[in-house]
């Protein structure tokens, strides 16, 4: 069995492979980790090729890292019949070659939108419902406020009130009629 890395050191998403190689079959079966799963999960695998015939079995994985740092390949374990074969460990550095006064070019350029009042509406149509009911909501205070209390009057007013009329009785003689009334029923 023979393993082998194309590149120890990387870029950011640059591509890189690894080639498994198996020799002297004897028309054994070789079982592995499923397609596009034998790497771990920081390397994203762009390819994964088997090729096997009767004596030799070859595997070659394309990947590619998206962040910085040490990564390692670990033990791969392949079982051959009933042996079970290891690859050895290989550790990729990916670097950023990214430098500061690289210039970013856009990938595209901005499409002017021409918008109709539909579209403002579908916008700001929460903003102008949300202010149109605080000020429905200040008016009803408002009216509330003013309009709202009942006017209570004074025990004061009410008790001149009533001797204004007991008054006004009296100079109709309506009271002495009464009494006279009563008497007259007594």
């Amino acid at each position: 069995m023979s393993s082998n890395v194309e590149k120890k050191t990387i870029a950011l998403g640059e591509v890189n492979s690894l080639v498994i190689k198996i020799d002297n079959l004897n028309q054994q079966q070789v079982t592995s980790a499923p397609k596009n799963e034998l790497l771990p999960f920081h390397f994203e695998e762009t390819k994964d090729s088997i090729g096997q015939n009767g004596n030799s079995y070859e595997r070659k994985v394309e990947f590619a890292v998206f962040e910085e740092g040490k990564f390692t390949i670990p033990e791969l374990e392949f079982k051959v019949g009933d042996k079970l074969l290891k690859t050895i460990p290989y550790e990729i550095d990916v670097i950023n070659t990214a430098q500061k006064a690289d210039q970013i070019n856009d990938i595209m350029k901005n499409k002017e939108v021409k918008l109709i009042a539909k579209d403002y509406w579908e916008l700001y149509k929460f903003y102008i419902l949300a202010a149109l009911a605080v000020i429905a909501l200040i008016i009803a205070v408002i009216m509330i406020v003013k309009w709202g209390r009942k006017s209570k009057s004074a025990p004061v007013v009410a008790t001149n009130q009533t001797l204004k009329e007991l008054d006004s009785l009296k100079r109709k003689n309506i009271l002495k009629e009464v009494t006279s009334v009563r008497s007259m029923l007594s």
